[in-house]
């Protein structure tokens, strides 16, 4: 049994037994505890019974210091059975002990209230609202309103709930002059509805209204004038509201604007996504990746290419496979556009087949490692110089800023000053990436050509509007423009960095921009120069010294130039044409 149960039954008990007290049948006198108990649910159930006192509590074991306010809690419960529990006493105290909340009252009626000399006064009334307490009432003072004179008076309304927290309130009442005397106050209109009030051409104007208070006339109307309102057109138009008292004094003119805009169309075309590049893209592991992105426009919104969304992020060019980039965007009224597509095909160039490579480009399958010149057996053959160069890998040469070109990965070639022999007569050597004629190759890479794919060695695009020719295959940019004359290393150098932040080509990248078939600078390249072109390659015997390239057929240090090789170094006295480049 829990303690509640006790405390009822006890409580329970004590009741009877303060009944019996009072006159019931019985024979057993309460104990102080029990009469106290009994003393507390009468006083809860009718509130003209005596009040509990100080001692009452105490005797059953609840000490108040605010008899008063405790009186007030016990007094606004209806049932015995609500304060027949010690628990339920002792929760009554803790409200009572822990609300420092003030009741709030609220007016209600005209603040002020505006009377006339003569009227009688009617009290408007409040409300009162308590966090503990329930059906409050404030108590009204309006002892200094005097009717009879003109004049503003104030009434007081004040309130306490139970834990003695006081919250009071004024009421302003002004007393006016009668009519018949001097009224100087123009009334006050007051618009309601919305300001400006918009409609749409074809729709009905509706008048929202307006209310007018006065210091002495009640019940006056503004006069509305409309009539410049026209719902067939579009435009902006005012309302105008006028009153005047029996005091001839005229109200403030109040206007309203009414804007009747245009019928308007639903936006149900969707917006247009273009991708910018080419929607299929392939790519070698490893290389690096930046997406052309997209554009959109909408009919109605415009460009809004800044809000398209893309799913780029999920390409990872270091793992071989095949990639979707999705774009996608939706105009403001929600309209979505036709999905975009780009397909990036990320692929291994080589193939590891232990002693041999394929390469997955071009379809040649090479030896692995080196061989010496005129070993190679059938199908194998000694590579042209044209299937030579796709497994050179330009690219990763400047990037290293050395004058030594890389071969691409899988390959077992090393790149030293070795001469590798090619079946029509072309000689390179991978340490300058100098490719003569003349000289003997003691080496060469076996490659097997029945799959070849004769991919185009040189895809090269020029723009006219740039003057730049852009290199698919290394990736460089290089400048097309006319040259007066040739001149120093240092001029060249700064003459490529005023043509946009440009620069001087390495020794590999100058060399892989010059057809040997033709003896000329490849097409596109339409402002060509015969002679030596500066690199910026720093010749390894003499750092003062750099590397020029001759395109052209002279002989230059009996080194055939004809075939574009180096066609040696020159110093910063000497003058020579150069070629501008930079890195897509």
């Amino acid at each position: 049994m829990t303690n509640t149960t006790i405390n009822k039954i006890i409580l329970s008990a004590t009741t009877a037994m303060f009944l019996t007290a009072c006159g019931s049948s019985g024979s057993s006198t309460p104990t102080a505890s029990e009469t106290a108990s009994a003393k507390i649910q009468a006083y809860a159930v009718d509130g003209k019974k005596p009040k509990p006192t100080v001692a009452d509590y105490a005797a059953v074991g609840i000490r108040v210091t605010n008899l008063t306010a405790m009186n007030a809690l016990v007094d606004a419960k209806t049932k015995a059975s609500e304060v027949d529990d010690k628990s339920e006493l002792e929760a009554l105290l803790a409200s009572l002990t822990t609300d420092t909340t003030a009741p709030v009252i609220t007016l209600i009626g005209a603040n002020p209230q505006v009377l006339t000399v003569g009227d009688s006064y009617t009290e408007l009334g409040t409300t009162v609202t308590d966090n503990v307490d329930k059906g409050l009432t404030a108590t009204i003072d309006a002892t200094k309103v005097d009717t009879t004179k003109v004049g503003t008076y104030t009434v007081t309304y004040s309130v306490k709930d139970a834990a003695g927290n006081a919250g009071t309130k004024t009421r302003t009442v002004k007393v006016n002059a009668a009519s018949t005397q001097a009224d100087k106050e123009a009334p006050v209109i007051t618009l309601t509805g919305a300001n400006p009030q918009i409609l749409t051409v074809g729709g009905s104007y509706t008048e929202l209204g307006a209310t007018v208070t006065d210091n002495v006339d009640k019940g006056l109307k503004a006069t509305i004038d409309a009539t410049k309102v026209d719902t067939t057109k579009a435009g902006t138009y005012t309302v105008t509201y006028n009153v005047k008292d029996a005091g001839g004094n005229t109200a403030t003119e109040v206007t309203r604007t009414v804007t009747v805009n245009a019928v308007q169309v639903v936006d149900a075309t969707a917006p247009v996504i273009t991708l910018v590049g080419d929607a299929n893209v392939a790519l070698k592991v490893g290389d690096s990746y930046t997406d052309a992105g997209a554009t959109a426009t909408d009919d109605v919104d415009g460009d809004i290419t800044a809000n398209i969304k893309d799913s780029a992020g999920v390409l990872n060019t270091a793992t071989a496979g095949t990639y979707t980039i999705k774009y996608n965007v939706s105009d403001a009224a929600g309209n979505a556009a036709i999905e975009m597509i780009r397909t990036v095909v990320v692929s291994n160039q080589v193939i590891d087949n232990n002693t041999t490579v394929t390469d997955t480009v071009t379809g040649l399958v090479w030896d692995k490692n080196a061989s010496d010149s005129g070993d190679c057996t059938a199908p194998k053959t000694e590579p042209t110089i044209e299937q030579f160069q796709t497994i050179l890998d330009y690219t990763k040469g400047s990037q290293q800023g050395n004058d030594k070109l890389a071969v691409v990965s899988g390959f077992s070639l090393v790149s030293d000053d070795t001469r590798y022999q090619t079946s029509d007569g072309w000689k390179i050597r991978l340490k300058y990436g100098i490719v003569t004629q003349g000289e003997d190759a003691p080496k060469t890479i076996c490659v097997d050509a029945t799959n070849e794919a004769h991919p185009t060695l040189k895809a090269l695009t020029r723009d006219a509007g740039t003057n730049e020719v852009t290199d698919l295959n290394t990736g460089l940019v290089w400048s097309d423009i006319t040259i007066a004359d040739a001149i120093t290393l240092d001029g060249a150098k700064n003459a490529c960095t005023a043509n946009g932040g440009m620069r001087l080509p390495t020794l590999v990248e100058l060399n892989t921009i010059y057809d040997r078939e033709n003896k000329k600078t490849v097409t596109p390249f339409t402002n060509v120069h015969n002679g030596q072109h500066w690199t910026s390659t720093v010749a390894a015997a003499d750092s003062k010294q750099n590397w020029t390239i001759a395109f052209d057929d002279a002989s230059n240090g009996g080194v055939a130039t004809r075939s574009g090789s180096i066609g040696g170094s020159k110093n910063n006295t000497d003058e020579a044409w150069y070629r501008c480049v930079k890195t897509k």
